[in-house]
């Protein structure tokens, strides 16, 4: 078997690691599954490191306008989206926004060039 694959690589993490990788992804889940350690761990770091609950990303700001959208670089349009899409349900403001970065991403793909509904 050795003729074929090479030999799994165990890598070594800290904490840092897990709290930076949560900043980014806001999902325990997610976390658990980049680092092969049960979602309990995860939490467990979060608690030891005086995280008590889940971290809002910083760029997450309900008072962007469509200008505002055209200005900022795709990658973030597309992290509003999906911060957006998790609290549309109760929020009016966040489906706004959402259906906003929905329509800037189909605008920049040049799949409709119309203007932003109000």
């Amino acid at each position: 078997m050795e003729n074929y694959m090479n030999a799994p690589v165990q890598l070594e993490w800290t904490d840092k690691d897990v709290l930076e990788d949560f900043e980014k992804y806001h999902d325990k889940k997610a976390v658990s599954r980049r680092f092969c350690i049960p979602v309990s761990q995860v939490t467990e770091i979060l608690k030891r490191n005086g995280v008590k609950r889940k971290m809002i990303p910083k760029y997450l700001d309900y008072t962007v306008t469509p200008a505002d959208l055209r200005n900022m670089p795709e990658e973030n349009v597309i992290e509003l989206m999906i911060f957006t899409d998790r609290d549309r349900k109760d929020n009016e403001d966040a489906e706004r926004l959402y259906r906003w970065c929905i329509q800037e991403i189909n605008f920049r793909m040049d799949l409709s060039g119309s203007e932003y509904e109000q």
